[in-house]
């Protein structure tokens, strides 16, 4: 009986102690937080927007800091310090504006430091080498003359600074690249601004210029827009017409399987023309940085004139 009760004091105690060990390990857990960077930035710029993950699954976390360091002095960026456990996950978007800090363009380091809530404190450090330029680049206009048509298109001719990266014209909300020449003994850069038909004078219209840091400059265009009337025409189509037009396309589209021929006849100059000039636009894009033609653009001699550029239809 004795002997037997020996040996359940001597597991219990071994119950006992593994508990205990168990709890202290809890307590006093080892693991250190995580930072996650969303991007791996090499440079800050006047405005530098940064996305950081603070992570600890254990004991959560406890305080973050996250600084600049440039010429053996600190500038403080964000500082937090977590009142209660539990948060295991934070999320930080955070602005860096240089002026703001009063930190100098040129060498430092970023720098995020993190505390969790253990009894011993477990931290974890990020230290990365950054460049910090706020300065954008330098833009000038040289062609003087931006009087335009409504569908037409203008030359705009510029210089930027060597630190810009690329450049180009926005008007509105299509941007035209530009593509560096050297005329005479002058290096600059050319852009080929497409004129929407439908292009007001208040239609903004700016070069646009971007550094490596992604600081950007902006300078106004002034641009002329004369007065143009686009003809306006009815066009009597006839049923053999849609007929034959539907089942040329037809046969060569399943997805018309089914419609009527006024169907797809709508759907070829509403849907199918949208979509092509979208995949027109998208092509574009796409542009040399040389000119890939000489002289002015030519009819075919003799050609009859069938429609003119941005003649309005309508079917009837």
């Amino acid at each position: 009986m004795a002997k037997s009760g020996s040996k359940f004091i001597y597991v219990l105690s071994i119950i006992l102690i593994l508990t205990v060990a168990g709890g202290i390990s809890y307590y006093l857990e080892r693991e250190n937080p995580q930072i996650r960077l969303a991007d791996d930035m090499d440079m800050i710029s006047a405005h530098k927007d940064i996305a950081i993950t603070l992570l600890d699954m254990k004991s959560g976390l406890r305080s973050y800091r996250v600084s600049l360091l440039q010429d053996d002095r600190e500038y403080l960026v964000a500082q937090e310090e977590l009142p209660l456990k539990g948060t295991y996950e934070k999320s930080l978007d955070i602005e860096i504006v240089p002026a703001r800090l009063g930190i100098k363009d040129g060498k430092a380091l970023f720098q995020v430091n993190v505390v969790d809530f253990s009894p011993l404190k477990n931290t974890a450090s990020l230290n990365k080498e950054v460049i910090i330029d706020s300065v954008p680049p330098q833009v000038s206009l040289l062609s003087t003359s931006h009087y335009v048509n409504p569908g037409g298109t203008c030359l705009v001719i510029y210089t930027v600074s060597d630190d810009a990266v690329d450049s180009g014209v926005r008007l509105g909300d299509a941007f035209f690249p530009g593509s560096a020449v050297q005329l005479g003994d002058v290096f600059c850069y050319l852009s080929y601004v497409g004129v929407p038909m439908d292009m007001k004078q208040s239609t903004p219209v700016a070069i646009v210029a971007r550094d490596k840091a992604s600081n950007q400059s902006v300078s106004a265009v002034d641009f002329y827009v004369r007065s143009r009337a686009f003809r306006h025409d009815k066009v009597r189509v006839s049923d053999s017409f849609i007929n034959n037009s539907a089942s040329y396309f037809q046969s060569r589209d399943t997805s018309l399987e089914g419609k009527t021929p006024l169907q797809i006849f709508i759907y070829l100059n509403e849907t199918l023309r949208a979509a092509n000039d979208e995949m027109i636009s998208s092509i574009c894009t796409e542009t040399s940085g040389k000119q890939m033609w000489h002289g002015a653009f030519l009819r075919m001699r003799n050609a009859a004139t069938m429609a003119e550029f941005g003649d309005n239809r309508t079917y009837v």
